[in-house]
């Protein structure tokens, strides 16, 4: 709640416009699905309670479980899940997640990004490779993914590999 008042002040407000408010559900990031009315509010009560939780993973994923398996389709709520393995340190859950999310939204950036990261982080080089290449034609400036593919910190581009290509 306190972070949602916050986006509003520091992002949304306008100034010529602006008055005080007490938090409200107005403020809340949109859920991703469609839900009865008499359902929103704790749903995005649960999810806020899981980004709090985030300080504590574990708990996070629990509740998140719980919320994704009612509203499977609620894409906020899965990307929260995938975010929390990952700060609990489990990749191959995470990786898992990551993919569901893009088999829903093939060319979201961001989840491929998430994806080949997680399963890095697995140790399914593999798997991350032609992922991290593909990324890497959209964007060549990107110095973490240089690092994820070619881990021996050399300037030498991986052999054979051209971003052009």
């Amino acid at each position: 709640a306190m972070g949602a008042l916050l986006g509003h002040i520091t992002q949304g407000a306008d100034a010529a416009t602006f008055q005080p408010m007490n938090i409200n559900f107005g403020l809340f990031p949109p859920l991703e699905t469609r839900a009865p009315k008499k359902e929103r509010k704790p749903l995005m009560s649960r999810r806020a309670l899981a980004d709090l939780e985030s300080l504590d993973p574990q708990a996070a994923i629990t509740r998140l479980q719980g919320l994704v398996g009612l509203f499977p389709d609620d894409f906020e709520a899965v990307r929260l899940l995938g975010k929390a393995h990952e700060q609990a340190h489990q990749p191959e859950q995470a990786a898992q997640v990551w993919q569901t999310l893009l088999d829903r939204q093939p060319e979201d950036r961001r989840t491929r990004r998430k994806l080949a990261m997680a399963w890095v982080a697995a140790g399914e080089f593999d798997l991350a490779r032609p992922l991290l290449r593909d990324l890497l034609k959209e964007n060549p400036e990107d110095r973490e993914l240089w690092g994820l593919l070619n881990p021996a910190g050399n300037d030498a581009l991986e052999e054979g590999y051209d971003p052009s290509d």
